[in-house]
């Protein structure tokens, strides 16, 4: 029996299709989510204040917002993502007026606190990514914050949608061409076995 990596070979075709099954599904759920999202913004963001910032429930994904209010930025802790040696997006801690409530404000690419408070804070309301933050031993306010994508728009949340379920329909696609393709081999070993053996009368 023809083995790949110490597995038979029929358990590792199996296993395989699994994993693309599974993995078809979880990005299509992800997809689905973003559409989701996506199809509740509305036409246009939701004006709000601070402390009602943290009144929205964040779970279903984000929010489409715009901050009625100023808030002030933190400019000796910046936090930036690098990938491929460019800046993908810059994090600010920020606070309200009273202290009362934080945020951390991500902007698109190499920000510098001036062009950050020269932004309106319009973007998408969202769960602070506070593990990678913490990771990087950047100052933790004292109330859980929220993030506000500055910048940001529903199209960010369609573009994801778009390659979520694309990707979810080419996984789950070659799972099929894969199957069919079992079962066409199946199919003909079993013409094969038939066309092939010989009938022989037995009497009793």
């Amino acid at each position: 029996m023809l083995r790949l990596t110490g597995i038979p070979l029929r358990i590792a075709s199996f296993i395989l299709l699994g994993g693309f099954i599974t993995g078809g599904l979880v990005v299509g759920y992800f997809g689905a989510r973003h559409l989701r999202s996506y199809l509740r913004m509305g036409k246009g963001p939701e004006q709000i204040t601070a402390a009602q910032a943290f009144q929205i429930p964040l779970d279903s994904g984000p929010h489409w917002v715009r901050l009625g209010e100023t808030l002030h930025l933190n400019c000796e802790h910046a936090l930036q993502q690098i990938s491929s040696g460019s800046v993908e997006f810059t994090e600010y801690l920020a606070q309200d007026d009273i202290g009362q409530h934080a945020f951390l404000l991500q902007y698109k690419g190499n920000t510098d606190c001036n062009a950050a408070y020269a932004r309106p804070l319009e973007g998408l309301l969202a769960v602070p990514p506070m593990y990678w933050w913490k990771r990087n031993n950047m100052p933790v306010p004292n109330s859980q914050p929220v993030e506000l994508q500055v910048g940001y728009a529903p199209i960010e949340e369609l573009y994801e949608s778009i390659w979520g379920l694309l990707a979810a329909l080419i996984m789950l696609g070659l799972v099929a061409l894969a199957i069919a393709r079992i079962w066409k081999m199946k199919a003909e070993a079993a013409q094969r076995a038939l066309s092939g053996g010989t009938a022989v009368p037995r009497s009793l």
